[in-house]
């Protein structure tokens, strides 16, 4: 009877151990996409920089543009009141 008891623990412990393993596992997946996550958000945030760079750069131009636009059509309007 002792061994039965004795053999039933063993089989027990096999099974906690089994069942840790999985977890182990799981923690150790989850842990690898979490590192996949941080660098592409890491990346995601680079390419956001560089796109504001760019919008705001072209914001610059476009209203720099506009002020010409602008000038030429106040020249226009003196020239045709001539």
């Amino acid at each position: 009877q002792e061994r039965d008891a004795a053999r039933k623990k063993v089989k027990d412990i096999g099974l906690q151990l089994s069942e840790l393993h999985a977890a182990f596992d799981d923690y150790k997946n989850k842990y690898t996409l979490q590192q996949k996550l941080v660098v592409d958000l890491e990346v995601a945030e680079s390419k956001l920089a560089e796109i504001v760079q760019e919008r705001d750069a072209l914001l610059i131009m476009v209203k720099g543009l506009e002020d010409k636009v602008r000038a030429l059509e106040d020249k226009l309007k003196e020239t045709e009141g001539r």
